[in-house]
Formats: C-alpha cells, structure tokens, sequence
C-alpha cells in the first residue's frame, strides 16, 4: 500500500467531517501517522471529539507508543470532565447544597466533592489508563 508521506498532507482547509473522513481513508490505506494528523485535526475543528480521541488512542497502541497513548487520555479524560461539569446547572443554593449532600451520602462524591463515576467514555478511558501505567510500571522492573 502506498504510504502519502506527513509532509505532502494539506489539513489546514478541512472541515471536521473531511478530517474524519481522511483519517478512516489513512487507517484503511495502513497510513498511521497521516492518520493521526488528520485525528489531531479534527480536534482542532472541535467536531467529534469523542471518535476522533478513540481513533487516536487505538492509533498509539497500535504504533506501539504508549506514552502518547497515555498523554492523549489524559487530555481527553481533563477534556470530557470539563464537559460534564459545565452540564450542571446552578439552579437555587438550597437545591445545590441538598444535591451535594445527597449524592455524597450515596458515595458518588470523594472528600473533595468531585464525581468518582463518569458517564462512558471516561469511564473506560479511566480504566485503560490504570492499564497502561500497569504495564509502564511493570516493564520498569
């Protein structure tokens, strides 16, 4: 297969869907690196952010690149959390302040009253953190 190299990509003028697309057409053409550029570009486009982290992550796994994996779910577990917090609306003290009591006496709230459980996909990507510094860790030894 024939491999377009980085340099000879024009992702600049793309639109967030033609980055997707591009990126799936890379994927299939066993282009990872171009693939990744265009991935990146879609998040710069804001559009998809969820399916373009995904690709990312499987893209670094794949490249055996588990450092990049590990800083690309990072970003996107900080990314997702701010998301969801911003979901929240402030309506009156009083519902706040009973909101917060209840769902910390129900556990879903730590000492510092962040949440512990996050709606998919942070979830998962939580968990494939804990993975990767697993296997980092034991490697080390």
């Amino acid at each position: 297969m024939k491999v377009i190299p980085l340099h000879k990509i024009n992702l600049k003028a793309k639109t967030g869907q033609e980055c997707e697309a591009l990126g799936k057409e890379f994927e299939k053409a066993d282009n990872p690196e171009a693939a990744i550029a265009a991935y990146k570009e879609m998040l710069k486009k804001d559009y998809n952010k969820e399916l373009a982290y995904h690709r990312l992550m499987i893209l670094f796994r794949k490249t055996g690149q588990p450092e990049k994996e590990l800083a690309i779910i990072t970003t996107a577990i900080n990314d997702f959390r701010k998301i969801f917090s911003k979901r929240r609306v402030a309506a009156s003290k009083t519902i706040v302040t009973i909101s917060k009591k209840l769902t910390k006496s129900l556990g879903l709230l730590d000492k510092k009253g962040e949440a512990i459980y996050y709606p998919q996909p942070v979830q998962g990507w939580i968990k494939r953190k804990e993975l990767i510094l697993r296997r980092m860790k034991n490697k080390v030894k």
